[in-house]
Parts: structure tokens; C-alpha cells; sequence
């Protein structure tokens, strides 16, 4: 029940105040209907294949719900995992035992240190990905705090201006990049993706990451056991969307149900005029339109309850609701 911007502002702009864009409105609502639980348009399939002992969703995905790797079903452990059983750190990652490991937020998908295995430092590259644009922006900044060979910290600023695409040309070892310390987009219109280029050896290419607008970049890892069996792994994995704030008419709303949309913009004109009780009376419709629209949904696969009266394992009765 996806919609874009433009679709929701034409039905529902006229329930909040003229002062106030639709789009900030949005802004401030959607988060916390993304909270409000695992409903069907937030969780997706992802397939990703990895050579390294680790996964990183992209951008707009928030936590991992369920996994498989190469086929087989795994069960997922928290960062508490490595304190209080393992430890840190073994390269060919958390025994397998634990499945996949929560490593919390890194500001790339791949660690430079393990992009290339013959090569240690790094320049940068920034290239469109906006559908139909080959071209970066004409406008906005990124800023990409690390660490160069040297061990100190540095800063590289692009100020975007509408070339086909631009890179650093590090002339030293000492100077390029060895660790990523953060990635923040400034005021850039249309998506954007910064790769890391081998500075000294060939190598491949590949994604740090990628964003617009004023975002920070962040990537949920997970780690998990790699034997030197296979020079891969394909890791299959249901996902949780994450909010990421709207900026345009055509980007696409999730949740785009008029009604659930209708609660949560009138919920927020309620707090903003400490209207506590309507607030409150609007956000809890807003969660029966939700669990409404997962039950019609999911049909007749619904889940059951399995009683086991004499313990795991026995014959247990099927609740056939």
C-alpha cells in the first residue's frame, strides 16, 4: 500500500497547518509508526553474497529479523554474545554455534582494511546512483572524516558540482585513507555513493556508501562464522526498514495507508496544540489500522500455537485458531 509524497499531500494536505510543509509533517510522524511494530511493508527479503567474514545492510534498513546462510537456516545473538561466552575477536569470526552475531552501526559497509587484501590505502570517489542521472549533484557537500596511513585523522570535503564524477588523487601513501572514522552528506539533493579506488596496487572498486540530503552515514553488521571452505558466502536475510527522512514528492512512503497517515498528522497537530488526550487517542487508532491491515494480509497464514503439555519435544495439540 506504498505511496509517494505527492500522492498523501493532495488527499491529506489540508490537516495540518498552511505554515507547515506536508514533508517535514511526514518527517516527524513516520518514525514512530516505523516503531509502532514489524508491520508488512517494513520487513523485506535481501539476498547479499559476501567474501568476508561479516554482512552489512544498506541504507534504509534498520535490523535483521531472520537469516539464512548458503541455504541453511541460523540463529542471530547479540553484542552481549562476545562478552559473555567468546570474546573478541576471531577472524574467521563467532563460532558457529551463535549464527549471526549483532556488530551495532559502522559508518561503511566494508572496512578498507578488508576491501582488498593487497592493498591498505585508499581514494575516494563520489558517482551518481539516482535513476535516469549521470551526473552528481550541482550542489551540497560530503564530509569524510579518517584516518590516514599515518595514524592521524584527516578530512576530505567535496563540494559537489555537477561533474560526471569525483575522486581525490592522493599523491602519498601518508595521505590516503586507511580506517573510516564518519560519513556525513550536507545539503545534497539526489543520491549520491562514495566508493574507496585502491591507491597503489590494482584492485577492485567497491562501495563505502551511499546517501543524500543531510544524513550521517550508518550500517547495521552482523557478524558470522566463515570457513575456508568456499571462497563466499550467500547470507539470505529478512530485514526491518528504517526511516529515512523524505525529502521529495516522488519518494515513496511505506506506510501509505490515507487513513493511518490521516491519525498520525492529526496526532501531531494535537502535541503541537498539548492536546495530549487526542494525541494519544489518535496514535492508538493509528495501531489498530496497523494490526487491521497485517491480519487481511496474512489470509489464512496466521500464526498458531503449539501446546506441549508434557514438556519439548512431545506430541503436542495445535490451537486451531
Amino acid at each position: 500500500m506504498a505511496k509517494t509524497v505527492g500522492q498523501l499531500e493532495t488527499v491529506l494536505g489540508h490537516y495540518i497547518p498552511s505554515e507547515e510543509s506536508f514533508v517535514q509533517a511526514l518527517n516527524l510522524c513516520l518514525p514512530r509508526l516505523f516503531a509502532l511494530g514489524n508491520w508488512r511493508d517494513l520487513v523485506v527479503e535481501k539476498s547479499i553474497t559476501t567474501d568476508h567474514s561479516y554482512i552489512s545492510l544498506e541504507r534504509g534498513h534498520e535490523s535483521l529479523l531472520a537469516g539464512m546462510v548458503d541455504g541453511y537456516p541460523t540463529d542471530t545473538s547479540s553484542r552481549w554474545q562476545d562478552y559473555v561466552t567468546q570474546g573478541l575477536y576471531n577472524s574467521s569470526g563467532p563460532a558457529p554455534i551463535f549464527g549471526l552475531v549483532d556488530d551495532g552501526t559502522h559508518p561503511v559497509e566494508i572496512d578498507l582494511a578488508e576491501g582488498d587484501d593487497d592493498n591498505d590505502e585508499y581514494d575516494f570517489k563520489v558517482t551518481s546512483i539516482e535513476p535516469g542521472v549521470t551526473a552528481v549533484p550541482a550542489s551540497g557537500k560530503v564530509h569524510i572524516i579518517y584516518e590516514g596511513a599515518d595514524g592521524t585523522d584527516r578530512v576530505e570535503t567535496f563540494e559537489l558540482d555537477g561533474s560526471a564524477s569525483m575522486s581525490t588523487a592522493y599523491t602519498t601513501e601518508v595521505d590516503a585513507a586507511k580506517q573510516i572514522q564518519s560519513i556525513r552528506f550536507e545539503n545534497v539533493p539526489t543520491m549520491i555513493q562514495i566508493q574507496a579506488v585502491p591507491l597503489t596496487v590494482a584492485g577492485t572498486t567497491f562501495r563505502l556508501t551511499t546517501g543524500r540530503g543531510n544524513e550521517v552515514a550508518e550500517h547495521r553488521r552482523y557478524r558470522f562464522y566463515f570457513d575456508s571452505v568456499s571462497a563466499t558466502k550467500t547470507v539470505t536475510v529478512l530485514i526491518r526498514r528504517k526511516f529515512i527522512d523524505l525529502m521529495n514528492q516522488t519518494d515513496i512512503v511505506p506506510l501509505g495507508s490515507y487513513d493511518l497517515i490521516k491519525n498520525a498528522l492529526l496526532a501531531h497537530v494535537a502535541e503541537d496544540n498539548a492536546n495530549l488526550d487526542d494525541a494519544e487517542r489518535h496514535w492508538a487508532y493509528c495501531l489498530r489500522i496497523l494490526e487491521g491491515e497485517m491480519a487481511a494480509y496474512r489470509g489464512s497464514i496466521r500464526p498458531k500455537i503449539n501446546l506441549q503439555p508434557y514438556g519439548p519435544g512431545s506430541t503436542g495439540t495445535t490451537n486451531p485458531i
